[in-house]
């Protein structure tokens, strides 16, 4: 049995790290590695000890993934380190924690070598990070660009991939052969974002007025109808859509023909897309 102990507030670079772990497992066991994710949570501590105790009937090893480890109280924290202290032999377990360190029985069970404490990139480290991953993308981006993409998301390479990711994507369809510029952020990701004021709140809390601006802007124009009509289906004429459109509009002080891109819903049904086209047709 091997554990691991991942520390810091670096959640892409600790994914990475259990990807790592999980691909050296299964070259050694092939298809017979069982791969299993808990949480701290009260529903799931009985289900997760019960794991670690029993042997799967259909694997021949388990890599047991337990996270947020920075919200377990003590008593299972006590359980934990007694089991690391005895464990079974046919599970990998790797724990995972936002914080630097943890209570001192988990740190002791743990050998150092395998304990590894991720923080977040440095400014410096973040521009370094986006153009190299854009590069492996086949994709380029300015200066201005980069600047822009750091304002608008988290300080972890995890969300970071997913912001490239989603803008590569638009950009590999639209201009592949250009420099991704400020104005493609803008277009793509600023205003596709979804703000309210649960996302507003954090950022005049941490005092991060240019977070707070850009929020505050969004929630200006915006509008919401709350035109219940099925549990799935939306209702036929896009009346409801376009009462929104036309709020969102109204909040901004801007008029149809001043907007130039339109972020629809996307679920490709046949009714939403027929309900999307009505709405924007009448608009």
């Amino acid at each position: 049995m091997s554990s691991y102990l991942l520390l810091g507030p670096e959640a892409g670079a600790k994914a990475d790290e259990v990807k790592r772990i999980r691909s050296e497992l299964a070259a050694k066991y092939g298809d017979g590695l069982e791969f299993e994710r808990f949480y701290p949570f009260d529903g799931e501590q009985g289900e997760l000890f019960a794991s670690l105790a029993n042997d799967s009937l259909f694997s021949d090893h388990r890599l047991i993934l337990i996270s947020q480890l920075e919200s377990a109280g003590a008593a299972f924290l006590n359980e934990l380190a007694g089991y690391l202290a005895n464990p079974s032999p046919s599970a990998t377990v790797v724990l995972a924690s936002s914080e630097t360190s943890i209570t001192k029985k988990i740190m002791d069970a743990i050998p150092k070598e395998r304990t590894r404490i991720f923080y977040d990139l440095l400014e410096g480290e973040k521009s370094a990070w986006i153009r190299t991953h854009f590069r492996r993308l086949g994709l380029t981006i300015t200066s201005e660009a980069v600047e822009l993409l750091i304002a608008m998301t988290e300080d972890n390479t995890q969300e970071l991939r997913t912001v490239c990711n989603q803008l590569a994507l638009f950009w590999q369809h639209d201009s592949p052969t250009k420099p991704i510029d400020e104005e493609a952020v803008q277009t793509y990701l600023h205003h596709s974002r979804v703000e309210d004021a649960f996302t507003l709140f954090p950022h005049l809390a941490a005092g991060d007025l240019k977070k707070a601006l850009a929020g505050l802007h969004a929630l200006l124009g915006s509008g919401a109808s709350c035109d219940a009509h099925h549990i799935s289906a939306p209702e036929p004429t896009g009346k409801g859509a376009l009462q929104s459109m036309r709020k969102a509009l109204a909040s901004a002080r801007l008029q149809p023909e001043q907007i130039g891109y339109l972020n629809l819903h996307g679920t490709a049904t046949q009714h939403n897309d027929a309900m999307e086209s009505l709405a924007v047709a009448s608009l």
